[in-house]
């Protein structure tokens, strides 16, 4: 259990757009090896984010500029 915490579950079908607005108001991102999550960090408008996304994206080499460079690679 974490305290605090709020869990989304329930977006889908023609709601889906939601999760995107969700993660686009997040303080900061942790995204998975997608296009959707990528966006979602993308259109985050908070000019102190930190963005956690896997070094490699989308089968695409390490050194990819679909990853901006502010953005942390693991």
């Amino acid at each position: 259990n974490i305290p605090n915490s709020i869990y989304v579950n329930f977006n889908s079908g023609s709601d889906s757009w939601q999760d995107m607005f969700l993660m686009s108001q997040c303080k900061h991102n942790i995204i998975a090896n997608s296009s959707f999550s990528w966006w979602g960090a993308w259109l985050n408008r908070n000019t102190n984010k930190i963005v956690i996304t896997p070094s490699r994206f989308i089968n695409l080499e390490e050194n990819s500029d679909i990853i901006p460079d502010t953005w942390i690679r693991i």
